[in-house]
Protein backbone atom coordinates (compact mmCIF):
# COMPACT_ATOMS: atom_id res chain seq x y z
CA UNK A 1 0.00 0.00 0.00
CA UNK A 2 0.97 3.61 0.01
CA UNK A 3 4.06 4.75 2.03
CA UNK A 4 4.48 1.30 3.05
CA UNK A 5 7.25 -0.05 0.16
CA UNK A 6 11.01 1.27 -0.39
CA UNK A 7 9.77 2.63 -3.31
CA UNK A 8 7.26 4.99 -1.31
CA UNK A 9 8.62 8.46 -2.77
CA UNK A 10 7.67 7.03 -6.24
CA UNK A 11 4.33 7.30 -5.15
CA UNK A 12 4.50 10.41 -3.85
CA UNK A 13 6.06 11.91 -6.91
CA UNK A 14 2.94 10.15 -8.76
CA UNK A 15 0.77 12.47 -6.79
CA UNK A 16 2.59 15.56 -7.46
CA UNK A 17 2.54 14.56 -11.40
CA UNK A 18 -1.25 13.95 -11.00
CA UNK A 19 -1.69 17.24 -9.77
CA UNK A 20 0.40 18.85 -11.78
CA UNK A 21 -1.73 17.46 -15.09
CA UNK A 22 -5.32 18.06 -13.50
CA UNK A 23 -4.14 21.94 -13.07
CA UNK A 24 -3.02 21.89 -16.58
CA UNK A 25 -5.91 20.34 -18.10
CA UNK A 26 -8.33 22.37 -16.45
CA UNK A 27 -6.24 26.13 -17.32
CA UNK A 28 -5.70 24.72 -21.07
CA UNK A 29 -7.50 22.14 -21.95
CA UNK A 30 -10.15 22.94 -24.77
CA UNK A 31 -10.27 26.18 -24.16
CA UNK A 32 -7.66 26.82 -27.72
CA UNK A 33 -8.14 24.17 -30.18
CA UNK A 34 -5.40 25.29 -31.84
CA UNK A 35 -2.76 24.53 -28.86
CA UNK A 36 -4.61 21.00 -28.56
CA UNK A 37 -3.97 19.84 -31.51
CA UNK A 38 -0.33 21.07 -31.38
CA UNK A 39 -0.07 19.01 -28.14
CA UNK A 40 -1.83 16.19 -29.43
CA UNK A 41 0.52 15.81 -32.46
CA UNK A 42 4.00 16.66 -30.07
CA UNK A 43 2.72 14.11 -27.74
CA UNK A 44 1.99 11.77 -30.66
CA UNK A 45 4.91 12.21 -32.30
CA UNK A 46 7.12 11.82 -29.68
CA UNK A 47 5.22 8.52 -28.44
CA UNK A 48 5.54 6.69 -31.90
CA UNK A 49 9.60 7.38 -32.17
CA UNK A 50 10.32 6.92 -28.28
CA UNK A 51 8.17 3.32 -27.94
CA UNK A 52 8.64 2.42 -31.17
CA UNK A 53 12.22 1.75 -30.88
CA UNK A 54 11.44 0.68 -26.73
CA UNK A 55 7.95 -1.84 -27.74
CA UNK A 56 8.54 -2.88 -31.22
CA UNK A 57 10.79 -5.90 -31.07
CA UNK A 58 9.11 -7.53 -28.29
CA UNK A 59 5.66 -6.39 -28.73
CA UNK A 60 3.70 -9.25 -27.83
CA UNK A 61 1.60 -9.70 -25.84
CA UNK A 62 0.55 -6.24 -25.72
CA UNK A 63 -0.88 -4.55 -22.37
CA UNK A 64 -3.12 -1.58 -23.11
CA UNK A 65 -0.45 0.74 -22.66
CA UNK A 66 1.59 -0.50 -25.23
CA UNK A 67 -1.55 -0.42 -27.10
CA UNK A 68 -2.44 3.15 -26.23
CA UNK A 69 1.13 4.68 -27.64
CA UNK A 70 0.44 3.46 -30.97
CA UNK A 71 -3.70 4.19 -31.29
CA UNK A 72 -2.66 7.88 -29.51
CA UNK A 73 -0.31 8.54 -31.86
CA UNK A 74 -2.40 7.09 -35.25
CA UNK A 75 -5.05 9.49 -34.02
CA UNK A 76 -3.02 12.67 -33.49
CA UNK A 77 -2.25 12.68 -37.18
CA UNK A 78 -5.07 10.88 -38.62
CA UNK A 79 -8.45 13.20 -39.62
CA UNK A 80 -10.67 9.73 -38.15
CA UNK A 81 -12.98 11.34 -35.09
CA UNK A 82 -14.13 7.76 -34.26
CA UNK A 83 -10.19 6.70 -34.22
CA UNK A 84 -9.45 9.90 -31.94
CA UNK A 85 -12.38 9.06 -29.89
CA UNK A 86 -11.25 5.59 -28.80
CA UNK A 87 -7.02 7.14 -28.39
CA UNK A 88 -8.76 9.65 -25.97
CA UNK A 89 -10.40 7.02 -23.70
CA UNK A 90 -7.54 4.22 -24.29
CA UNK A 91 -4.98 7.36 -23.53
CA UNK A 92 -7.09 8.55 -20.12
CA UNK A 93 -7.99 4.83 -18.91
CA UNK A 94 -3.66 3.61 -19.29
CA UNK A 95 -2.65 6.99 -17.81
CA UNK A 96 -5.70 7.08 -15.05
CA UNK A 97 -5.07 3.35 -14.14
CA UNK A 98 -1.57 3.67 -14.15
CA UNK A 99 -1.47 6.88 -12.00
CA UNK A 100 -3.58 4.87 -9.58
CA UNK A 101 -1.49 1.80 -9.41
CA UNK A 102 2.23 3.48 -9.10
CA UNK A 103 0.25 6.13 -5.86
CA UNK A 104 -1.33 2.66 -4.01
CA UNK A 105 1.17 0.46 -5.13
CA UNK A 106 4.61 1.80 -6.00
CA UNK A 107 5.84 -1.68 -5.14
CA UNK A 108 4.36 -3.55 -7.73
CA UNK A 109 5.75 -1.73 -10.59
CA UNK A 110 9.71 -2.41 -9.83
CA UNK A 111 10.51 -5.66 -10.78
CA UNK A 112 14.12 -7.71 -10.97
CA UNK A 113 15.32 -5.38 -13.84
CA UNK A 114 13.49 -1.87 -13.52
CA UNK A 115 15.08 0.99 -12.35
CA UNK A 116 14.61 4.40 -11.31
CA UNK A 117 15.15 5.75 -14.41
CA UNK A 118 12.63 3.10 -16.26
CA UNK A 119 10.19 3.64 -13.17
CA UNK A 120 10.71 7.27 -14.12
CA UNK A 121 9.95 7.56 -17.70
CA UNK A 122 6.93 5.09 -17.52
CA UNK A 123 5.40 7.77 -15.08
CA UNK A 124 6.46 10.36 -17.77
CA UNK A 125 4.92 8.61 -20.79
CA UNK A 126 1.36 7.85 -18.92
CA UNK A 127 1.26 11.50 -17.74
CA UNK A 128 1.82 12.15 -21.60
CA UNK A 129 -1.00 10.06 -22.41
CA UNK A 130 -3.28 10.75 -19.85
CA UNK A 131 -2.43 15.04 -21.07
CA UNK A 132 -2.59 13.98 -24.51
CA UNK A 133 -6.02 11.97 -23.90
CA UNK A 134 -7.20 14.80 -22.46
CA UNK A 135 -6.34 17.60 -25.37
CA UNK A 136 -7.54 15.01 -27.87
CA UNK A 137 -11.04 14.36 -26.05
CA UNK A 138 -11.59 18.71 -26.30
CA UNK A 139 -10.90 17.97 -30.21
CA UNK A 140 -12.83 15.14 -30.75
CA UNK A 141 -15.73 16.33 -27.88
CA UNK A 142 -17.58 12.29 -27.94
CA UNK A 143 -20.60 11.93 -27.74
CA UNK A 144 -22.02 9.08 -25.92
CA UNK A 145 -24.47 7.74 -28.82
CA UNK A 146 -22.41 8.37 -32.32
CA UNK A 147 -19.29 7.35 -30.33
CA UNK A 148 -19.61 4.54 -27.87
CA UNK A 149 -19.74 1.89 -30.77
CA UNK A 150 -16.47 2.55 -31.49
CA UNK A 151 -14.54 3.02 -28.43
CA UNK A 152 -16.38 -0.21 -27.03
CA UNK A 153 -15.41 -1.97 -30.13
CA UNK A 154 -12.42 -1.02 -30.08
CA UNK A 155 -11.63 -2.04 -26.61
CA UNK A 156 -13.52 -5.21 -27.43
CA UNK A 157 -11.42 -5.83 -30.04
CA UNK A 158 -8.17 -5.60 -27.79
CA UNK A 159 -9.76 -7.82 -25.08
CA UNK A 160 -10.31 -10.54 -27.93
Amino acid sequence: MIFTSEWWYCGVIELAIVAATIAAAVLLAGKRPLLDRAVTMVIGAYLIMYKSYELLPELLPADLSAVSYFVFAAAAFLPLRHLKCAASFFSLLSGSVYAVTMILFPGEHFGEHTTEFLAGMAMFHHALLFIGGLAMCSLCRPEREKDAPAVLGALALYLA
